[in-house]
């Protein structure tokens, strides 16, 4: 018996692995199979000295506008559109969610202050930045905090954004000889509940569809960018009504998929950039919060590039050809062009003229001169283009390095450096950044939580078993957990008791309140009701697993170190027993706290997981307090 719970419980382990970290183990083998799959095109050399093939946009994500801190983003915001998105004219401005803060002084309850959203329109009719680029903006989970549904009375983002729109749409541009297609990606949830149950994000079925119908519109050999505010690994994805997931899609048609979210990781991680491997790179930019990030994209010869950047950096220095390595794309990209092509080329923006250039290729130095040719009225003169000649028969297959540096007449340095190949060998990117965009978080806390449930289970059910007499392997644990258990089994009703409350996290509600403002939801381990629909929560599984590790597990251990005499002094327990019990309280008082400065009185009183679990303790304690008296009379 204990091998078959062994090897029950090790299936969902196994489950768990393959389902988040496959991605990792399977991209470098699905690399060389892409690269087969695509066709050379012919690169027309004529236009590697010419603007003719080149367009840029850019991207700035999680603006946080704030009523209550830091009035400086919307002045620096104002300076990015008055002044820097002048100088470099992207033909779009892509601004992926968060666009306020929706939070109280206190960082503590949630909730949409128009102030924040006149405060943002203010800026971009002040800026006039409409006359420079094309604005698009869409919803992150703080723009969809407390909105019950689109057109509420605190759904500002339909009154006072640039797109106001709450679905998936796309935009189309033409660079050369080729067409660009970049969809909107809307996963906000719908409604939109109070922190902080709305992290993760939601597309369901109808959603899907209308995102799949606009994928399947561009011309086979039209470049697909997908934009949106949650990395995938914190997106609930529905299946589509032709059995398609969002992961799936962007597989399909997706080159790159830019997002925010997640900020830098508490200064943890700066830059988080991962290949997936069916096929599209995942670009994640850090917050113009507190760094004042944003993004430039390029797209040369069908090719996308891209430095992130903060404000008043300048010059701007991107390198076009060859493409980064990192973020090579061959099954949906011309990689080809780089070995046929005949220039270097890197693309400047600088207030002032630059000076002098240097572009090395791995240790060759390059003369480059500046490009003219097919310059359009539409290029700013702070744009600058060079283009180096070189020879790519010479180098080898593999990874080579290419670096340019720039001098502006003002004495301002600007510099790029990246691997690149000639032959489709990709470079590994920061690890941290694509473990973190490439894991399944949802399945991780999903399966994590079944993983501790059933272990919890189990434990609680060893006093059923035959008694073991054994001291080592398997069955030796099971003899321990069973000592260990004795004392609790004995009282049949404290021992029923606690193992209805285990299973009463998987099927009881956790509790009932104000989910929003005005709209009263129903909160449970599989997701949120709220207006006649489930939300999708893995956070859920995650408080799910907390309440098990420092709820039930400290519960069961302090019951059964309890001896029935009465006195602290027969209780042994170490200091790290102790320390577990205190930081199982601690855990138990925050959220407390939390429920109730999140979603009200209502929700701290029907709470059969909380104000449950706190009357299950003080009913157990009271019951083994009765016992250990009556035993010492």
């Amino acid at each position: 018996r204990v091998l078959c719970l062994s090897v029950f419980l090790a299936l969902p382990a196994a489950l768990l692995v393959a389902r988040v970290f496959g991605p990792l183990i399977s991209s470098a083998y699905l690399m060389q199979t892409e690269m087969d799959e695509v066709a050379a095109r012919p690169s027309p050399q004529e236009t590697w000295d010419s603007w003719k093939e080149l367009g840029w946009v850019m991207q700035i994500s999680d603006l946080h506008f704030s009523r209550y801190r830091d009035l400086a983003r919307g002045q620096d915001l104002w300076w990015l559109c008055n002044s820097t998105i002048p100088l470099i004219k992207p033909k779009l401005t892509i601004v992926t969610g968060d666009l306020t803060d929706a939070k109280d002084l206190h960082y503590v309850i949630s909730m949409q202050h128009k102030e924040e959203w006149e405060m943002y329109e203010t800026v971009l009719r002040a800026s006039d930045v409409a006359n420079h680029t094309t604005w698009i903006d869409i919803r992150g989970n703080h723009d969809s905090f407390d909105v019950f549904a689109v057109g509420a009375f605190n759904d500002h983002f339909s009154r006072f954004s640039q797109s106001r729109r709450h679905h998936s749409f796309k935009t189309t541009l033409t660079i050369g000889s080729r067409e660009y297609v970049f969809v909107a990606l809307d996963a906000t949830p719908k409604p939109g509940p109070r922190r902080p149950f709305n992290f993760f994000g939601h597309v369901p079925t109808g959603a899907l569809d209308d995102f799949e119908g606009m994928l399947a519109g561009p011309p086979h050999n039209a470049s697909v960018v997908v934009f949106g505010h949650y990395p995938l690994s914190t997106v609930v994805s529905g299946t589509s009504s032709t059995g398609h997931t969002v992961e799936s899609l962007l597989n399909q048609h997706a080159t790159a998929y830019l997002c925010g979210h997640l900020h830098t990781l508490f200064e943890r991680v700066k830059q988080m950039h991962a290949y997936h491997p069916g096929g599209f790179v995942e670009l994640e930019l850090g917050d113009w919060k507190d760094h004042r990030i944003f993004r430039v994209l390029a797209f040369d010869h069908g090719q996308l590039s891209v430095a992130d950047l903060k404000l008043h950096d300048w010059p701007i220095v991107l390198i076009t050809n060859p493409k980064n390595a990192r973020h090579l794309v061959p099954s949906k990209e011309p990689w080809q062009n780089t070995g046929l092509s005949t220039h270097v080329r890197v693309l400047v923006f600088s207030p002032s003229a630059p000076a002098s250039i240097e572009v090395r290729v791995d240790d060759s130095l390059l003369s480059c001169v500046e490009v003219n040719k097919d310059r359009t009225e539409e290029i700013p003169a702070q744009a600058h283009l060079f283009a180096c000649p070189w020879t790519t028969q010479d180098l080898s297959p593999g990874l080579h390095v290419v670096s340019a540096t720039v001098t502006c007449i003002d004495g301002r340095k600007g510099a790029q450096t990246h691997p690149f190949s000639v032959d489709g060998t990709r470079a590994s990117g920061h690890i941290l950044g694509a473990f973190i965009l490439l894991t399944d978080f949802i399945a991780l806390v999903k399966y994590g939580f079944a993983i501790l449930f059933f272990f919890t289970l189990f434990i609680l059910f060893t006093p059923l078993f035959p008694t073991s007499t054994a001291s080592r392997g398997p069955a030796g644990m099971l003899a321990w957990f069973q000592s260990r258990l004795s004392s609790l089994y004995v009282d049949q009703l404290s021992y029923r008791l606690v193992i209805a409350y285990t299973l009463f996290l998987l099927v009881g509600p956790w509790f009932i309140g104000y989910l929003t403002g005005t709209r009263i939801g129903v909160f449970t381990v599989h997701g949120v009701i709220l207006g006649n629909r489930l939300l999708p929560t893995p956070f859920a599984h995650f408080y799910g697993s907390l309440q098990l590790v420092f709820g039930v597990w400290p519960l069961v251990h302090a019951l059964t170190a309890l001896p029935l005499r009465p006195g602290w002094h027969h209780i042994a327990c170490s200091l790290p027993t102790w320390g577990y019990y205190f930081i199982s309280t601690i855990i138990q008082t925050y959220f407390w706290i939390e429920l109730y400065t999140s979603y009200g009185w209502l929700a701290f009183v029907l709470s059969p997981v909380r104000v449950g679990f706190f009357l299950l303790t003080i009913t157990l304690f009271l019951r083994r307090s009765r016992r250990m008296a009556a035993q010492a009379a």
